[in-house]
């Protein structure tokens, strides 16, 4: 045992002793902690934790900086002044506190039998340095064991995934050229199979309660529909039901398997609502739900004994709440309301708790109480987690675990000095050409970079508010300033000072963000069915203006500015309309389109493109390249976008014992 200040680290079982009461540590911060003090004084590089704590396993510099956050955590070492752990800048970190000698443990009594009670404490005391936590106090009667492997590891990409009530098979959805099959497995144990429609995009796979058969969506460009696949000989899949092609749905059965409740919404940007269909008189209805706005109540789970619904809204643009939904009393209330988005949570077992992943990029799977609103962590990873589900065995859980790395081209080639191993994407150049800002997730969260494109000192901002999700970026008209488009809100940075200068928020996700003029900015919301366009001045950000809403989006400053209507159509100064055939103005949140010395560009229907549309010489290519992400950005004679590198997932199982 090691004694560090007031705190007392038991090395044999990761039990750490301090003022607040025994903690036990994970793996990672406690095989960190025992490095430090190992090495008490040094300077120590990033390079050496990998080496020694990490065993030469590749990590980013995010997994790093989440194992000291949680050390420090751990220790209280949250003040501006650190007691224990230092960073050093441009080297790593420094522990600067020596423990005192080891301290020794009187031997037990031995016995010259052993007894039942003597083997039953052993394999007790084995079992609780397995033991996970997130900071309270150990438990004095049985507590959780997690422990993390995997359950569906393919070379594709694998998502969604759902195991069937006797836990015999899993379904699960994987990419293709066309979208995604659904494929149904033994685990690990034997090869997929496809099952249901395929050519389309099948989706959202989920079990009836008996396990007879399971529900799953299945959309082409012009068509969607929920579909049931029962299984057994001589049956034939039956169309449920007939849904707006506006994106993915959620679906889950009753405990009775008679009605099947889903998320919809009627434009991929208006906002989801709950129905239930009636599987004996198919016949929808709407459930007593809160007000749908923003992303709306988009998604729904049931407990498996109680029947009760799990409703995921969200309230404010990038804020995610939990309501209770009562079906046969027709009420709803809220449980639990979190500072971030959720897009996915689960019921956990006892009905008591809700599974859900950490704030984004989310590396952890959380299990919150609901009566005391504290996360307990449940899997730590190295790669991202998403779409928690209960495992029918009552205690385990399931999660899609996966990385996605985007490099950033200029060009038409990468710009390897740009890029890392994780996400480096949204960039936008500077009206003179010589400039870079881009996003990269290499230190876990969302990161604004600055490069010059020919060389020079990186420099980076870190934006005021974790868990941010980045949209995209835009340089003013005369380079002082940048524009962030994230889930909350827009910020805007001085490129010089590289200070975050104001902040501006909506009731409503923002689409569209761009400069208008060196001091304004324009956006637009989603309301009632239609796009309302606004703008402000960042100088005054709480005061903006709404606008004729004819005209949907607007970029470009000048004589020259192209607006979009509500049909898609894009004109010149309201006025000339273009004969250009651009893909749709948002790709998810990004915004696609951009104005650049007079000109319009934009991606071609196909994404294979990038094209522009100018008064003097009309419709021009500007470059073959594939931005089927849809971010790129042009100046003077450069062109930067997006690659998709490589992608990855699993689907992982967390094995819990009571």
């Amino acid at each position: 045992m090691r004694k560090i200040l007031e705190f007392t680290l038991d090395e044999a079982t990761n039990v750490l002793d301090g003022p607040e009461g025994r903690l036990l540590l994970e793996p990672k911060p406690s095989a960190l902690l025992a490095f430090f003090i190992a090495n008490q004084g040094k300077d120590i590089s990033r390079d050496e934790l990998i080496k020694h704590v990490w065993q030469g396993h590749i990590v980013s510099d995010g997994a790093i900086n989440r194992v000291v956050a949680q050390l420090r955590k751990a220790l209280n070492d949250t003040d501006k002044i650190k007691r224990f752990i230092v960073t050093v800048p441009k080297v790593g970190y420094r522990f600067i506190v020596a423990a005192e000698t080891p301290v020794k443990r009187k031997p037990p009594r031995q016995s010259k039998k052993k007894t039942p009670q003597v083997a039953v404490f052993a394999l007790m005391s084995v079992a609780f340095a397995f033991m996970l936590t997130r900071q309270n106090s150990l438990p004095d009667e049985a507590a959780l064991m997690p422990r993390v492997s995997p359950l569906v590891r393919l070379s594709s990409e694998q998502f969604g995934p759902a195991i069937s009530p006797d836990g015999a098979r899993i379904v699960f959805s994987v990419r293709t050229e066309d979208g995604a099959d659904l494929m149904m497995a033994d685990g690990l144990a034997t090869p997929p199979v496809r099952i249901g429609e395929t050519g389309g995009l099948a989706t959202s796979a989920a079990w009836s309660p008996n396990g007879a058969g399971l529900a799953y969506q299945y959309r082409t460009r012009d068509t969607c529909r929920i579909i049931w696949l029962p299984f057994g000989e001589g049956l034939n899949a039956e169309n449920l039901y007939d849904c707006h092609v506006a994106g993915q749905m959620s679906l889950a059965f009753s405990v009775d398997g008679a009605t099947l409740y889903f998320s919809e919404r009627a434009t991929p940007y208006d906002p989801a609502e709950v129905f239930a269909l009636d599987l004996n008189g198919a016949s929808k209805r709407r459930l007593s739900q809160p007000t749908a706005f923003g992303r709306g109540n988009h998604f729904i789970d049931v407990h498996p004994q109680s029947g009760r619904l799990l409703l995921l809204s969200d309230r404010a643009a990038g804020q995610t709440s939990a309501y209770e939904v009562d079906d046969f009393e027709a009420t709803f209330n809220q449980i639990i309301a979190w500072p971030y988005r959720l897009d996915q949570a689960a019921w956990g077992h006892e009905g008591t708790t809700i599974v859900h992943p950490d704030m984004h990029p989310s590396y952890q799977l959380l299990e919150t109480d609901i009566s005391t609103g504290e996360p307990r962590i449940l899997a730590t990873q190295s790669r991202r987690i998403k779409e928690p589900a209960r495992a029918p065995d009552g205690k385990d859980y399931i999660y899609t675990s996966y990385l996605h790395n985007r490099d950033i081209w200029l060009n038409g080639s990468e710009a390897s000095q740009l890029n890392s191993s994780v996400m480096d994407y949204a960039p936008s150049l500077s009206r003179d050409g010589e400039r870079i800002a881009f996003i990269s997730k290499r230190t876990g969260q969302s990161q604004v970079f600055f490069n010059h494109i020919d060389g020079g000192n990186q420099s980076v901002v870190a934006l005021p508010i974790e868990g941010l999700s980045v949209f995209g970026l835009e340089w003013s008209t005369d380079d002082k300033h940048l524009l962030v488009a994230s889930s909350q809100g827009l910020w805007v940075i001085n490129t010089e000072t590289k200070n975050v200068i104001n902040h501006h928020r909506a009731p409503l996700p923002i689409y569209g963000a761009t400069w208008l003029s060196d001091n304004d900015i324009g956006y637009s919301l989603r309301e009632k069915g239609r796009w309302q366009r606004y703008s402000y001045s960042f100088n005054a950000p709480d005061k903006e203006t709404a606008h004729n809403d004819d005209w949907v989006f607007q970029v470009g400053a000048g004589s020259n500015q192209y607006y979009v209507d509500q049909s898609g159509e894009v004109s010149l100064n309201g006025t000339t309309t273009l004969l250009i055939d651009c893909a749709p103005p948002l790709y998810g949140r990004h915004f696609t389109y951009q104005a650049y010395a007079g000109r319009f560009y934009c991606p071609s229907a196909n994404y294979d493109q990038i094209i522009s549309w100018g008064p003097a010489q009309g419709v021009q290519t500007v470059g073959n390249y594939d931005v089927s992400l849809g971010q790129f950005a042009v100046s003077q004679d450069r062109l930067t976008h997006t690659v998709l590198k490589a992608t990855s997932s699993d689907i992982m199982r967390v094995n819990i014992d009571r």
